[in-house]
């Protein structure tokens, strides 16, 4: 009777740990400016206390992509992710002809594929007998380019604006972006700042495609599984129940014997 009870135990004990390894763990997390892909939301509770549930598919959740929209001189209409822009400019630098220089320091040129070109302290200069602009970039590089493949030459640094200070009241005169530093130059209208708020998508209990706005979410509850499905930690989990199976088998056999 004692092996009976001492046999019974160990098989409840053993698929307990089993089914613990991989219970639904639901908690409560604030929204934040950062992706849940490994969460499926099944509930979100609103700054009104309003409760919206979703089916097992679950809510997503979208994280924002900023952009800078604008027109440019060139009529062209450019939406680009903030991401992608190296600086962000609210004043023009000075821009003078070559007729007009006389002996003013050269900060950058902008050539005719719009590529900007920035000096390092030294700044660039201007050779008459050449027709060149020569002088080192700011990463170090040695310049010469022919003032025909020119189409700017700036005197002095423009007025930029830090990213975090952006907002819908900011009006762009140029953005120079990270990627062969392609430069942008807007029309009067200027380039705007389009902020995207963060979303959470999906269809309710009620079969009802809802999108709601982080901002007017108060928490929300998400499923987790404990265990991260992930090949390797599954086989070792497979493993582990296979393991558990013989060991229990092993066991019941040495008991009987007895």
């Amino acid at each position: 009777m004692k092996k009976q009870i001492f046999i019974s135990l160990l098989i409840v004990i053993f698929f307990n740990f089993a089914i613990g390894c991989t219970v639904v763990r639901t908690q409560k997390i604030i929204p934040e400016k950062s992706a849940y892909d490994d969460y499926n939301i099944n509930e979100v509770v609103l700054l009104n206390s309003k409760t919206i549930k979703f089916n097992e598919a679950g809510g997503n959740y979208y994280c924002p992509i900023n952009s800078i929209i604008g027109k440019c001189t060139n009529r062209e209409f450019v939406n680009i992710s903030i991401g992608l822009i190296k600086q962000f400019r609210t004043s023009p630098p000075k821009s003078v002809n070559i007729d007009n220089l006389s002996g003013q320091p050269i900060k950058e040129i902008l050539l005719k594929n719009n590529e900007l070109i920035v000096f390092d302290q030294q700044d660039g200069f201007y050779n008459f007998n050449k027709k060149e602009i020569s002088g080192t970039s700011e990463n170090g590089s040695s310049i010469s380019v022919n003032i025909n493949n020119i189409s700017q030459i700036y005197v002095n640094h423009p007025d930029t604006i830090n990213y975090k200070d952006l907002d819908k009241t900011t009006k762009l005169t140029q953005i120079l972006l990270k990627e062969n530093n392609i430069l942008y130059t807007f029309d009067e209208e200027g380039g705007k700042y389009l902020q995207v708020k963060a979303k959470i998508t999906g269809v309710t209990t009620d079969s009802l495609l809802v999108t709601v706005p982080a901002d007017s979410i108060l928490s929300l509850k998400n499923k987790k599984m404990d265990v991260p499905g992930t090949i390797v930690k599954s086989c070792f989990f497979s493993g582990g129940v296979v393991l558990g199976f013989a060991a229990i088998i092993a066991i019941i056999r040495s008991l009987s014997k007895n």
